[in-house]
């Protein structure tokens, strides 16, 4: 166990253990050259190296040896937490015996504090930490402190200020199995960062001591950490359940910091408090002196209340704006980063001992460094990563001058902020610059001179390039992905923006691919379990806009698809687009197309230069007589199992923590409250009061986890990125009445904006009652887009679904009612406000009508096979939210409907053919499963016997169709035996004269007229949704208050 300050602290154990690299292979083709240049400069004292790599060379590997000969703590910095979670896991893979460490910022959603003076609008800070990533920062820094063997993979968030290393290392506890512990001195410990002793009542931020156990529950945690004691000795670090004391998980190291924020010693607060108040009273007076009076008292408001709160509880929200005074730093001097902390790590054997920093954060009081500027910087794929680190200071620097000017902040928080890039040139030691395309400012730090790496160990080339024609893209798309599927490969697919990354999942996945998306807005450790995924299979196909790029490791890919490639701009520039062709580089049988009319320059430069490097690496292969072989890579899974432990932990709290009736208990706190306002004890009541409105927060934060929660279990195991089409659901349950919630409730919702709806119920997953996909996809995984209110009141109760349709056609987006279990809700809709015809050809009245034919929507299975469409056309413009059509049975002179298990529905642009209207361009299609069109008998036979059929189906995304304009529909049945010749499914014959449809065949893939033949189906379109009143959404919010 470590305790601050002792023997066995991190700064104190300064472990000399060398690199070793571990690898079943040696340095091959130019990585030699490469690997002894980039070491003799940086040995030879130069400041900085740079090293142009070509994708799939083994840049990593190339950078594994340079830390071992250089054998000096590293620090790598990557420019987004996907590519930093790979490097991570391939460098632990080649230092199993050596400290890799991941870093990234810990913030799930970050919303800054602001203010927006134009419209006196002040946004307070909201965030979402994740206390997996938090505790990974944790180890690194104490790594970093502990041994000098020690790598760590971090994000720019590195420059980001952290506090300092040595009052981090005061304060952090680092519980380790087999080390000894002073009880009294832990315990001392303990309180210092405001854990709070107790033998009753144990609960968050507190913790107990048991004979030879101490049980401590981290605030940050839902289960909390038992030490068994051995004597002195730690025994055991096991992760209980603190209500049941049920051990769920065993750890070797246990970090365990504070209970709450910067916290300090008591006797170092009074002069940190006494400075603020001095900063204060002269930042007051300056603002009076400029006539800002309301500045003025808001910032002694706000400055006074945070100083209480810091005196009486060592810390206040937003207390990171206090950093300078903490720091002890003077105004404007630069806040301590991680680049700080490798000054403090154990220095070299031999070396000439501590160094006094001058300059900066140094400057304030001369602190030795024992490793000053001992270590190593790369900058991984550096043309990207040098301008991210120069652009962070000036978006901060302008949101907390806004602050400061209105009198939200005292000065001191404008050096609560990143490093300036000049700053951050001035710290940095020796660095290697590494990308496969380095940008300006590498290139001229270098003189120009680089070591160039694009001999790949396998003898991969640069895959070929081929240009095609931007429009009719997407169908020339469908076809390469289907080549690169069949023959057991991967896709990579990259769109422009994120809304047609997720569009473009979905329609991909109704073509029968699977497939998932990835962009920013996947939480960051989902992206790494949806690489994870695409290289082992659990899909084919992914689709991106800007993360499928630079230093993904992905053997199995086979086919890049780049869409719009002559958009000239920052996503197709010419070193966009060699990273995007470089995703391709690690597969033999690799090919990339761009999409494009016409070929722009940056077009031609990518090209010219994979051309280059591609000669190249053909000319080495035939002087040594290489045969390009595929890259087969194991598929790692590092940082998801290092975090393994602690999510089953948390897993098997949250099933076995007893829930409180929070509905009850608000009801409750509302009735003492309405007591005591009664009785004049109105300071009860207002207590009462903010109590209530608490209970109220947490009640509907609990009803959508629950949702989600109960979405999720339905659906099985969740998919991060999968488009919504494309998850499996449930059968609908037997008895509908059985999803019923109450009533009398109402859903408000509505508005069609965002990313569309879900395909099945968020809560019970039953299907929705239209088709089984979805017209789109979420904004995001668990996100949905915002809706606008809308109200409708009847007597007619319809079975609705979260993400079904309030008013046929009218997405339900968002609850503002607390659903407990299910999300299953009944509405009341007018039946006159449902739907309206707007096209009717109905069946016939004749018993003896026949159908047109035998359908079949997918892969020909029975012998006549063919296809019908249907023309129509409306005299108002609308959107067509509900079809329905007339059928036979599937089986001639039989009574069931068993030998099909799926309708579509599609729906045609008409194309004049040689004088004949033909369907052209498809437009829309949906499938549903049978179940979903609700058949029923209308008591009619044809004259072969077969019984006729109604169904109707519900789209999930209406059809907006333009009025004048002439259409076509088709309705195909999909059939599962192929026993007769004669068994089919049959469109039924509406009996009308001189009316055009056409008939495809399969065989023939072409469609052709088919006069004097029609087909009975009518079409609904979706109303306009009815506007809630005043009093209605009062009574809605009144029923929520009362929920």
């Amino acid at each position: 166990m470590t305790t601050p300050g002792s023997a066995h602290s991190p700064l104190n154990q300064a472990r000399q253990q060398r690199f070793d690299v571990q690898a079943p292979f040696t340095p091959t083709g130019d990585q030699p050259g490469a690997i002894e240049g980039i070491t003799r400069d940086l040995k030879g004292g130069a400041p900085l190296a740079c090293l142009l790599g070509a994708t799939g060379t083994g840049k990593t590997f190339t950078m594994a040896n340079v830390i071992a000969q250089l054998n000096k703590p590293t620090l790598i910095i990557s420019h987004n937490k996907t590519l930093a979670a790979q490097l991570y896991e391939e460098l632990r893979e080649f230092f199993p015996n050596n400290s890799v460490n991941y870093f990234v910022s810990y913030y799930d959603y970050y919303q800054p504090e602001a203010y927006i003076p134009s419209r006196d609008i002040y946004i307070e800070k909201d965030a979402s930490r994740n206390d997996d990533l938090d505790m990974l920062r944790l180890a690194a820094t104490s790594n970093i402190l502990g041994r000098r063997d020690t790598v760590v993979v971090a994000s720019v968030s590195c420059i980001f200020g952290l506090g300092s290393p040595i009052a981090y290392s005061q304060r952090l506890l680092t519980i380790t199995k087999g080390s000894t512990i002073n009880r009294r001195d832990f315990f001392l410990a303990l309180n210092a960062m405001q854990y709070q002793r107790t033998d009753i009542e144990f609960k968050r931020g507190r913790y107990r001591v048991r004979g030879d156990a101490i049980e401590v529950w981290p605030a940050y945690e839902r289960f909390a950490v038992r030490i068994e004691l051995f004597g002195d000795e730690i025994d055991r670090v096991d992760l209980i359940n603190p209500t049941s004391g049920e051990l769920l998980a065993e750890e070797r190291q246990f970090f365990l910091f504070p209970a709450v924020h910067h916290v300090m010693p008591e006797e170092e607060l009074e002069p940190i408090i006494k400075q603020i108040r001095t900063d204060l009273d002269a930042r007051v007076l300056e603002l009076r002196a400029q006539g800002k009076l309301l500045e003025a008292q808001r910032l002694l408001a706000r400055t006074k209340y945070d100083i209480e709160m810091i005196e009486e509880v060592g810390y206040c929200s937003g207390v990171e704006n206090y950093s300078r005074y903490f720091d002890g730093r003077s105004p404007g001097e630069r806040p301590y980063t991680l680049l700080d902390y490798f000054d403090f790590a154990p220095a070299a054997d031999g070396a000439a001992g501590p160094v006094a920093a001058s300059g900066g954060v140094e400057s304030g009081a001369t602190k030795a460094r024992p490793n000053f500027r001992d270590w190593l910087l790369i900058i991984d794929e550096s043309h990207v990563t040098v301008p991210q680190v120069r652009a962070m200071y000036n978006g901060d620097r302008a949101r907390k001058e806004v602050l400061v000017e209105h009198g939200f902040r005292l000065p001191a928080a404008l050096d609560n902020r990143p490093l300036r890039f000049e700053e951050f040139e001035a710290i940095v030691p020796q660095t290697l610059y590494v990308s496969a395309t380095p940008g300006p400012y590498e290139l001229e730090r270098s003189g120009g001179v680089v070591h160039e790496q694009v001999i790949r160990p396998t003898g991969l080339l640069d895959p070929e390039i081929e240009v095609r024609p931007a429009s009719g893209q997407v169908q020339d798309l469908l076809e390469r992905c289907r080549e690169c599927v069949a023959s057991n490969g991967r896709a990579l697919v990259t769109a422009l923006t994120k809304r047609l990354c997720e569009d473009l999942a979905s329609y991909l996945d109704q073509q029968g691919f699977r497939v998932r998306y990835l962009h920013s807005e996947i939480d960051t450790l989902e992206r790494i379990t949806i690489l994870t995924d695409l290289r082992s299979g659990e899909f084919d196909i992914l689709v991106g806009v800007n993360l499928l790029r630079e230093g993904l490791d992905l053997p199995e890919v086979s086919f890049v698809g780049i869409l719009d490639a002559d958009k000239e701009g920052f996503l197709r520039s010419a070193t966009s687009l060699i990273q995007q062709i470089g995703r391709a580089a690690r597969n033999s049988s690799s090919k990339v197309v761009l999409y494009a009319d016409t070929v722009t320059p940056s077009m031609q430069a990518a090209m010219d230069e994979t051309d280059r490097r591609r000669e190249k690496q053909v000319a080495y292969n035939t002087e040594h007589g290489i045969t390009p072989t595929t890259i087969v890579k194991e598929i790692r899974r590092g940082i998801e199992s290092d975090l393994k432990a602690r999510r089953s932990a948390r897993e098997a709290v949250a099933t076995t923590e007893e829930r409180v009736d929070a509905s009850a208990l608000l009801k409750m706190l509302e009735e003492e409250m309405l007591a005591a306002s009664e009785e004049m004890a109105f300071e009860k009541a207002a207590d009462l009061r903010d109590q209530a409105v608490i209970v109220r927060k947490l009640l509907d934060e609990h009803a959508a986890q629950q949702a989600e929660a109960a979405s999720a279990a339905s659906r099985g195991p969740a998919e991060p990125g999968a488009p919504q089409a494309a998850r499996r659901l449930p059968a609908a349950d037997a008895d509908p009445d059985s999803h019923r919630e109450r009533p009398e409730r109402v859903w408000w919702g509505g508005g069609a904006a965002g990313g569309g709806r879900r395909p099945g119920c968020r809560g019970c997953g039953r299907p929705r009652s239209g088709g089984r996909r979805a017209g789109g996809v979420e904004t995001g995984p668990g996100r949905v887009a915002p809706a606008r209110a809308t109200l409708v009141q009847s007597a007619t109760p319809i079975h609705l679904h979260h993400g079904d349709t309030l008013m046929k056609g009218v997405p339900m987006m968002r609850c503002l009612i607390p659903v407990a279990a299910c999300s299953c809700v009944f509405a009341s809709v007018s039946a006159a406000a449902r739907d309206v015809a707007v096209f009717s050809q109905p069946t016939t009245t004749n018993p003896d009508s026949v159908g047109l034919g035998w359908y079949s929507h997918s892969e020909p299975r029975v012998r006549k096979n063919y296809k019908h469409a249907d023309d129509f056309t409306l005299t108002d413009d609308a959107e067509i939210g509900r079809v329905v059509w007339w059928g036979q049975s599937s089986k001639h002179r039989h009574d069931d409907l068993t030998n099909f298990d799926t309708f579509q529905i599609e729906f045609f642009a008409a194309v004049d053919v040689g004088g004949d209207m033909l369907p052209g361009a498809l437009l829309a299609v949906e499938v549903f499963d049978l179940g979903d069109t609700s058949p029923a008998e209308t008591g009619r036979l044809a004259t072969n016997g077969a019984r006729e059929y109604r169904h109707e189906a519900t789209l999930a995304t209406p059809f907006a169709a333009d009025a004048g304009r002439q259409y076509f529909i088709a309705v195909s049945a999909g059939m599962i035996e192929t026993n007769s010749p004669s068994d089919a499914w049959q469109w039924q014959d509406a009996d009308l004269n001189n009316v055009w449809s056409a008939t495809f065949s399969w065989a023939s893939s072409e469609w052709t007229g088919y006069q004097d033949s029609d087909s009975a189906f009518e079409l609904y379109a979706v109303p306009a949704p009815v506007s809630a009143g005043p009093l209605a959404v009062a009574l809605l919010l009144s029923r929520r208050r009362a929920g």
